[in-house]
């Protein structure tokens, strides 16, 4: 999730935790049938996690570790809920990233005047686009592009 510009628009709470702890990815099979809530999620669409917990069975994990936010406006918004309910109660971040965490609270931010638009354009420059759907990459990451390839060839 984090870029190179995170250093000069953003907190370093906000730089740790895009560098650190969350990622985008896309949804799989698994990724749907785990979820609890009713709003629809296809394969494919992409979403934030936290990096710690996201190879763990869904019943392990602790409370909004991940989401799908329906557009790239929507990602500040989404990462702030799920660091708010997720970071303490998730067993599997370390001590350490927890308490290098904890050392930036109220550090400020090196110059950015709008955080928010930052997280919107950033999303956009990784290549993050929105549908009706939600969230896609413009061009799949290639896992997802190998993937595909393997379900057409399997149509055929």
């Amino acid at each position: 999730l984090s870029t190179e510009q995170d250093k000069d628009c953003l907190s370093p709470r906000h730089q740790f935790i895009r560098h650190q702890i969350l990622e985008i990815f896309c949804a799989t099979k698994d990724d749907i049938s785990g979820r609890k809530h009713n709003k629809k999620v296809h394969i494919g669409q992409a979403g934030i996690r936290c990096v710690f917990c996201s190879r763990v069975p869904y019943k392990e994990r602790a409370v909004r570790s991940f989401s799908f936010p329906s557009s790239t406006t929507r990602i500040y918004q989404s990462a702030t809920v799920m660091f708010h309910h997720h970071f303490n109660a998730c067993s599997y971040i370390p001590d350490k990233v927890k308490r290098s965490l904890l050392s930036l609270e109220g550090k400020s931010t090196n110059g950015a005047t709008n955080t928010k638009q930052f997280w919107v354009q950033s999303a956009r420059d990784l290549g993050l686009v929105n549908t009706e759907d939600g969230m896609f990459f413009e061009k799949p990451p290639s896992c997802q592009r190998k993937k595909a390839k393997v379900e057409a060839s399997a149509k055929t």
